[in-house]
Order: structure tokens, then sequence, then C-alpha cells
């Protein structure tokens, strides 16, 4: 038999990180992608995450640090950028619940930050036109990560390592068992490996519901994010503009110039629209108009027309919980799921969760 120590299903940011962790354990991992490393077919792709301290919970926001400092060590191996330190800005009225947790959890774990009076955020920050009851939070540690560069960064470290990666390779069934999970791939091979980690991103429940006590409620929602041509970019670019959120309607995000010149990127999210990770990405007209109508109101200097869209999907639990456990019959067995919208920024430290998981 061609029996692995670890074998991973899904190469997104979250199966990226469990391979790099694995391969420096010494683990030897195989990883299996049904596409190729860096798709753009899930939910990691693409040149920018929103990274920071500033978090309304307070657990997550606690270990956002070590994030960090995981992320530099990764740019150290791997001789690249990956973030991008540019400072946090949420905005709303002072009774947002966002607001409020974010702040309560900013001082208990004691990191700095600012509020903005609606005087100060509107003199400060020129490129917003707010409503007069909004104020602001602002958060020095926060940036962006570039996603794509990302996943290939722990990719390849793990290749040097001792990772094998096979891509264009899809599971069609696995039989779990407490020595040794047989895995077979659509091409007819066949696998076999002491552990298991699964963290196939939009695809989970299909590949996850069919093992014995488990039925995981995910509800998979197609994004997109629109790139707009600027008028002055002066007010735009990093030095003079942080990440930020509205954390109340229209409940955009943003960035300053960072992946287009001369463009931002701009979105907002889609709640409504459930789709099948199978189905084709098509744009969604109703949210680019909504999305263009915020962008006209909201915004100074920025022309209200994308001159791109990109599409992505979002793979979230009803509560918005990361799920990162082991299977209750198969301590060999990890599984990730349910990381969308927040997740990427927590990926390099869940990766480790994950190894650590099939370790004990």
């Amino acid at each position: 038999m061609d029996t692995h120590e670890l074998i991973i299903i899904g190469a997104g940011a979250m199966g990226s990180a469990a391979t790099y962790h694995a391969a420096k354990a010494g683990l030897n991992p195989l990883l299996l992608e049904q596409f190729e490393v860096g798709h753009s077919n899930g939910s990691s792709h693409g040149g920018s995450r929103i990274t920071r301290y500033a978090n309304p919970d307070i657990e997550e926001s606690r270990v956002i640090p070590a994030t960090f400092r995981m992320w530099r060590e990764l740019e150290q191996e791997s001789g690249q950028r990956l973030l991008d330190i540019t400072g946090s800005l949420f905005m709303g009225p002072d009774s947002t619940p966002f607001l409020v947790d974010t702040r309560a959890a900013l001082q208990l774990n004691e990191y700095d930050y600012r509020d903005l009076s609606s005087q100060e955020l509107a003199t400060e920050y020129p490129q917003f036109n707010l409503p007069d009851d909004w104020v602001g939070l602002y958060q020095a540690d926060a940036g962006r990560l570039n996603a794509s560069s990302c996943v290939r960064a722990m990719v390849d470290q793990a290749i040097a390592r001792g990772a094998q990666l096979k891509e264009n390779t899809e599971v069609a069934q696995f039989v779990p068992d407490a020595d040794c999970v047989m895995l077979a791939l659509s091409n007819g091979e066949q696998f076999y490996t002491k552990r298991l980690i699964i963290t196939a991103g939009p695809w989970a429940s299909r590949v996850l519901n069919p093992l014995p006590n488990l039925d995981l409620d995910l509800r998979i929602t197609r994004q997109q994010v629109a790139y707009y041509p600027l008028e002055q970019e002066e007010l735009y670019r990093k030095e003079n503009f942080p990440v930020y959120v509205f954390a109340a309607e229209p409940n955009l995000y943003g960035f300053p110039i960072l992946e287009k010149p001369g463009h931002v990127k701009i979105a907002l999210e889609n709640e409504n629209l459930t789709t099948n990770p199978d189905d084709p990405r098509a744009v969604m007209e109703d949210n680019a108009q909504a999305l263009n109508e915020a962008v006209a109101k909201h915004f100074n200097g920025v022309v209200p027309e994308p001159a791109s869209i990109e599409t992505c999907l979002y793979t979230e639990t009803p509560g918005r919980k990361f799920i990162v456990e082991r299977h209750p019959d198969f301590a060999n067995i990890a599984y990730g799921a349910g990381f969308s919208g927040r997740g990427f920024k927590f990926s390099i430290e869940i990766g480790r969760q994950l190894v650590e998981l099939v370790e004990q």
C-alpha cells in the first residue's frame, strides 16, 4: 500500500496552512487539490484580505498578534511581501453593536485604539461622506494580506520541507478507519493515510456529511468585489487611507490602492443569494448596482462605475463560528469549515491547530 503519514484535502487557505505546519513538523504531508493552487472557484484567491487586531470577538482578537508574527515569518522564509500595514477604520453610530463589542475587546486585550468623533472623522477622512451621527474607531495594527500570494507561499514552503502536492485531483470517496484511512480518487487511484485533514471550503458539506455522526450546517453565498477608478488618487494611497468597514448600512468594506494602480477595491456583502459551489460565477447585477449607488453617495474622488468585478464564495455556519474539529469517532481525522468572510486572517493559525488535532 502507498501509505502516507498525513493527507490533506483542499489547498485553499486552511489546507495550505495545515500543509505548511505539517511539513515543518516533519510529517511529509500529501496535499490533494481538485483544481489548482490559487484557483478562483472558492474563497482563497485574490490580492487582498483584511487582517486586524480590532475584532468584536475577544478570543479571536487575542490570537491575531500571533498570526501577524507567523505571517512575518512566512515572509522571511519565502522572500515575498505578504502583509501590508495600513491601519483600520470602523465607522457607524456609536451604539452599533459591532463598534461597542470591538471597543470592549480592544480594551480587554489591552490594544491601543482611538475613538474619532463625527467631526474628527469628517476632518481626518475627507474620502467619505457619512451620516452626521457616525463616529470612527481607528486601530493601527491592521492591513491587508495578499491572499493568493499567502496560499502559494505556504504551499511552496511546505514542498521545500518535503510535502507533496497533487493538483487536479478529486477525492471521490474515503473510508474512515481508526488506523488507516483509504481515499479513492475520481481517476481510480487509491491512497492510504494514517491521518487525514479535510479543508474542502464550499464543498465541505459534500465531502464531510457522508461520514458517520456528522451533519454540518453550512450556508454558501455568492460574493463579489469591485475595483473602482479614482479621480483623486492621493486620497486613497495606503499612507493616507486605511482598510475600513462600515459597521452599519450599507455595510461596505474596502482597501486603499493596493492591487491595481489608480483603483480601490470596495465590496458590499451579499447575505441573501445562496448558491451551489459548482454553479457558474455570474455577476449579481442587483448587488453591483447597490454598490455603485453606495459608492456614489459615500465616497469622494471615486468614479462610481467599476472597471472590473470579481466573484468568490462564502461558506458560513449559522452563527458564523468557525469549525475546527476532530471527528468524534475517528481521532485521526480533523476538519475545518465555515471560515468565509472573516477566516483568512486566522488561516495560518488554524492550519496549526488542525495539525495539532491529528497529532494528539
